[in-house]
C-alpha cells in the first residue's frame, strides 16, 4: 500500500492540501488510516483541507481516490476531526 501511494504521488504531485502547505505522504496515510479504521473503505487520501476547529479539535475534509486511478469528481469526502489526544473522530462529508 505505501509504495502504491509513493509511486502516485511521483505520477499525481498534486496531492497536496488545497492551502499554500504541502501534506506528506505520511500524513496522508495517517488520514487514511483514521478513515479505514473507523470501518470505511479508504484505499488511500489523496487530497486534505482544513476546515477550522470547534470543541472537539480540529477538523479536516479527507478525499479518498483509488490507489489505481487519477483524482476525479467522483471521489469519497469524509470529515476527520483530530481530537486533542491525537485520535481521529471520522464521518461523511456533508456540504
Amino acid at each position: 500500500m505505501r509504495l502504491a501511494v509513493a509511486v502516485i504521488a511521483v505520477l499525481l504531485p498534486g496531492i497536496s492540501a488545497a492551502q499554500s502547505d504541502v501534506w506528506s505522504l505520511q500524513l496522508l496515510e495517517r488520514y487514511a488510516s483514521w478513515v479505514r479504521d473507523s470501518g470505511f473503505d479508504f484505499p488511500m487520501a489523496t487530497r486534505v483541507t482544513e476546515v477550522g476547529s470547534d470543541d472537539r479539535g480540529m477538523t479536516f475534509k479527507v478525499i479518498c481516490g483509488p490507489a489505481s486511478s487519477a483524482v476525479t469528481g467522483q471521489d469519497i469526502a469524509y470529515r476527520v476531526t483530530v481530537r486533542p489526544n491525537s485520535s481521529g473522530l471520522v464521518e461523511h462529508w456533508q456540504e
